[in-house]
């Protein structure tokens, strides 16, 4: 499985399962003292899927990847 490193222009990490189900696991960090997270999981039949997978980019089963930040 290939594995990307977050960095500080990610919000998280996106893995996929062999059944196509996305799991974004998301983090926000405010100063030293707080961290948030939480893990989204995104099956095919969502009808949001593929925005998710337009916005994560290439991603194969087994395969995690950095989130980049959506424009607000």
């Amino acid at each position: 499985m290939k594995k990307f490193q977050i960095t500080n222009n990610s919000i998280g990490t996106a893995s996929l399962d062999e059944d196509g189900t996305l799991k974004l696991a998301l983090h926000k960090s405010i100063d030293t003292r707080f961290n948030f997270g939480t893990v989204l999981i995104i099956k095919p039949d969502n009808p949001r899927y593929q925005a998710y997978l337009n916005h994560i980019g290439d991603i194969y089963p087994g395969e995690q990847r950095p989130i980049p930040p959506w424009d607000v």
